[in-house]
């Protein structure tokens, strides 16, 4: 029986067999030249911690997690404000600067307010040593005597 009577089974199992035949042919070792690995030039370069600054621009608005009320002690007109929104402030630092003015009157009343006491506590002083049937500290006039029942 020749070739061309054969069975299409047959014919696929000869197939199959060359082609695993011919996957297990010897290959060819390489030489010891082509396995080397040629040389490389390299360089090396020592790390040292440094600072590093990154600038980048952006666009918004940030919130801050702080919130701080600033209030005023005394009521007048700012005459003089050094900080920018977004300024630091240490704790004490003076911030605000407000016109003199209302301190010096404030001043001048309470000077005022002071002359005039001393003014009332002088009279009274007068109008005590001048009451009738007194002439000194506590004493009666010379000569005066009192009606004893």
């Amino acid at each position: 029986m020749g070739v061309t009577g054969a069975s299409p089974h047959l014919l696929g199992c000869l197939l199959c067999a060359l082609a695993l035949l011919a996957g297990c042919a010897r290959k060819e070792t390489p030489t010891a030249a082509a396995s080397e690995a040629l040389p490389v030039r390299v360089s090396v370069a020592r790390i040292t911690p440094q600072s590093f600054t990154a600038t980048v621009p952006v666009t918004g608005s940030l919130v801050s997690t702080a919130q701080v009320d600033v209030k005023a002690e005394t009521i007048g007109r700012v005459v003089r404000f050094d900080k920018q929104a977004g300024d630091h402030v240490a704790a004490g630092e003076t911030v605000v600067w407000v016109e003199e003015e209302n301190y010096r009157l404030v001043a001048q009343q309470a000077e005022s307010a002071v002359q005039v006491a001393e003014a009332v506590l002088a009279k009274g002083r007068v109008l005590e040593a001048h009451k009738p049937g007194r002439t000194g500290a506590g004493a009666e006039p010379a000569g005066f005597r009192g009606h004893h029942g």
